[in-house]
């Protein structure tokens, strides 16, 4: 083979090599755009989760706000009787159940108060749920918002003045019971299990009522009865033996019993107690957002 041979032989294949590593390059390029825009999406998508997350988060808040606000409205005191309010009960209770309904137990006055301020969170987070979404019906009809917005708000703006309360119980306790132990820590995770079981709660009347006015007058009832059933201004040791089994069966004695033992016992929940609280926080909390949830645009189709 002559040199002019040899030239065009080394010039073709240095112009395939460089054609070849030109579309590797290209290729490469390619991909990487491909991947930059993907991540991008990604990015972005994870963005916007984030920033209707953080928007759900401010409207829940401003409504919970509101809803705390309206209790309160044309007062001269204002939220200021949010405090003056768990104050004058626990004086006319302190003084009906230490001067003319004597409790045989050990520190009545906050012996009844642990069980008569988480009754009155569920008996008033409930009594709400049966009305809020059709209270707010206008504001459906204006807004684009989840019907779990309101009633969420109903029920944190309850559980605002039951903190309250406890806080006052706490106080109490230290002074007349045995809340200043080290028994204490028990408090947050009896508090937010007992949050949990009346949101699953609320929930369920709630979708229940949109479809059947009646459950409003029902729970009004009901809720009468199970205030009695339940061990607020008596402990489950003077129930007669034959009843036993509705102290057993009834969630709300299972809390105020956890309440006691911390407040008043100055000692934490024993094993099974705590079990049963989280039983009962999740077979209410865990059907009550999936049904909500499923049935929220026939809800809002029944308003």
């Amino acid at each position: 083979m002559d040199s002019t041979a040899w030239v065009l032989f080394l010039t073709a294949w240095a112009k395939a090599g460089y054609n070849g590593l030109k579309q590797l390059l290209l290729c490469r390029l390619k991909n990487a755009q491909q991947n930059k825009h993907m991540q991008s999406k990604t990015t972005s998508a994870s963005d916007k989760k984030a920033k209707v997350r953080a928007q759900e988060k401010e409207i829940l808040m401003s409504l919970v706000r509101k809803d705390f606000k309206a209790r309160y409205m044309g007062s001269r005191l204002g939220g200021f009787w949010g405090i003056v309010s768990p104050l004058l009960l626990t004086i006319a209770i302190g003084f009906v159940f230490s001067k003319i309904f004597v409790l045989p137990v050990e520190n009545p006055l906050p012996f009844v108060l642990a069980g008569f301020f988480p009754w009155l969170f569920l008996n008033e987070s409930l009594t709400r749920a049966t009305r809020v979404l059709l209270e707010n019906r206008k504001m459906f009809d204006q807004f684009r918002l989840s019907l779990k917005f309101p009633l969420m708000a109903s029920v944190l703006s309850n559980f605002l003045c039951f903190i309250i309360n406890m806080g006052v119980l706490v106080i109490i306790a230290c002074v007349f019971g045995r809340g200043g132990s080290f028994a204490l820590v028990w408090l947050p995770l009896i508090v937010v299990t007992e949050l949990f079981f009346v949101t699953g709660l609320s929930l369920l009347l709630c979708v229940a009522n949109v479809f059947l006015k009646d459950v409003k007058h029902i729970i009004d009832v009901g809720l009468m009865l199970w205030f009695w059933a339940t061990p607020v201004f008596y402990s489950p040791e003077m129930v007669p033996e034959r009843f036993a089994f509705i102290s057993a069966l009834n969630p709300m004695s299972v809390f105020i019993s956890a309440y006691r033992q911390v407040l008043c016992q100055g000692r934490g929940p024993d094993f099974l107690t705590i079990f049963l609280l989280f039983v009962f926080a999740a077979a209410f909390y865990v059907p009550g957002f999936i049904i909500f949830s499923a049935t929220e645009k026939r809800l809002i189709k029944w308003l």
